[in-house]
């Protein structure tokens, strides 16, 4: 990622931090756990494609992390554990599945449109997940708001990184000046001001919810 691009999310993530200081610590790692859920789906998509079992395996990772919001504690010998868990859930990037398939797998999961055309994108936004729930186990540990922050980050790091992937040329070496406008364009682009904006009304949801419930679809929609 380019000091443009970075200095655009870092812009974001202060805000970001700023409101999760003005939350409870349940409430910011409600958060977190939002962030994760956003990108699970491309997630569990890539593992089907590859015919593995590591959907499940990080679905239950954040359902744990969900529980441990609502009051069901974490030990920190548990969430070493959980760790080591998501430390094992990598692809490689070189397995030869049909752009139709990906396409398919992504319809039946109910996501169609996020962005991912390729196995290279579905393992980079897979990596993403991965991370995102990593970093939202080591808040759980100490640390809160900037891991928690983190999760964020990874999220709006996956929109930046689609949209380079679509906005840059496919071939040759990209002068400085052609990198400073495409990250100009994915700053100003709607799919991340949208990722922005929802970023932000969740935040503004959360610190405006006293009690966290279980029963709450807002919390992960």
């Amino acid at each position: 990622m380019s000091m443009e691009s970075s200095l655009t999310i870092e812009s974001h993530l202060q805000q970001v931090k700023a409101a999760l200081l003005k939350m409870p610590c349940q409430h910011q790692l409600a958060f977190a756990a939002w962030c994760s859920e956003r990108l699970f789906p491309v997630y569990a998509v890539l593992a089907e494609v590859r015919g593995t079992n590591e959907g499940h395996i990080l679905r239950d990772v954040l359902d744990r992390l969900w529980e441990h919001v609502f009051g069901q504690g974490l030990s920190s010998e548990e969430v070493d554990i959980l760790l080591s868990q998501c430390d094992g859930l990598e692809f490689d990037t070189d397995a030869d599945i049909p752009s139709d398939e990906i396409a398919r797998s992504l319809s039946k999961a109910g996501h169609i449109g996020l962005g991912e055309q390729n196995v290279a994108q579905l393992q980079a936004s897979g990596m993403d997940a991965v991370g995102a729930v990593w970093s939202s186990l080591e808040a759980c540990k100490g640390d809160i708001v900037n891991n928690v922050t983190r999760a964020a980050q990874c999220l709006l790091e996956r929109t930046d990184g689609l949209l380079w992937d679509e906005l840059s040329p496919t071939s040759g070496t990209i002068p400085r000046d052609t990198i400073g406008a495409i990250h100009k364009q994915i700053g100003e682009h709607p799919r991340m001001l949208d990722a922005c904006r929802r970023m932000d009304e969740h935040l503004k949801y959360l610190q405006e919810t006293k009690r966290l419930s279980r029963s709450d679809p807002k919390l992960v929609d």
